[in-house]
């Protein structure tokens, strides 16, 4: 379960990425206006995705 949970994370934080990039980098793109809703989502996923490594190599250790 924990596998599935850092590869859904893992490709939702990419996605975002991909959204970021492109909402930044094109005026006319229809994500434009949602640049900042995308940034913060982008940076949700990222810390979820954080928070699981961190605990994924904590549990692994011991």
């Amino acid at each position: 379960m924990r596998k599935i949970t850092l590869i859904l994370l893992s490709l939702l934080t990419l996605v975002n990425l991909v959204l970021v990039i492109i909402a930044l980098t094109q005026p006319t793109s229809s994500l434009y206006p949602y640049r900042f809703v995308i940034g913060i989502s982008l940076l949700m996923f990222g810390g979820f995705l954080r928070r699981h490594i961190l605990k994924y190599r904590e549990d692994s250790k011991e």
